[in-house]
């Protein structure tokens, strides 16, 4: 009867052996079934609270590719704007700072000449690009 009990507690080691080894192999360890055999589910429990060998290795990896396209991304968006901001200060050079031919769209609304954009008539200067308007529209 003992020999039954010795087998079979020979045998639950070894499955919690087998368990925590399968479990270290899976998070990127190697080893682990002598530490699964002796101390079974205290050892289930520390190689589950293990981080990820190989997530670490990929999540500064990551992080450091977020990081540089961060950095084109505000290099990007500065050189639009500088862009932006020379067209339109080429416009109003080559017009005398003054922009004619403004559209009436309806009794409230005009049409800038210069962006196209839609906005409450009587204004002095376009809310999108900045041009400016003659006063007798």
């Amino acid at each position: 009867m003992l020999t039954i009990y010795i087998i079979g507690a020979i045998v639950v080691s070894a499955i919690f052996g087998v368990i925590n080894m399968s479990l270290r192999s899976h998070k990127g360890y190697q080893g682990g079934f002598w530490l699964g055999f002796f101390f079974g589910i205290l050892a289930l429990i520390y190689s589950a609270g293990l981080p990820d060998y190989y997530a670490n290795r990929t999540n500064a990896a990551l992080r450091r590719e977020i990081e540089e396209l961060y950095d084109d991304l505000y290099k990007l968006k500065h050189s639009i704007n500088d862009i932006d901001n020379n067209n339109i200060e080429k416009s109003q050079k080559k017009d005398g700072d003054q922009k004619s031919g403004t559209e009436i769209c309806s009794d409230d609304k005009m049409k800038c000449p210069v962006c196209g954009f839609i906005q409450p008539k009587g204004r002095i200067v376009c809310w999108q690009c900045g041009a400016k308007f003659n006063d007798e529209e």
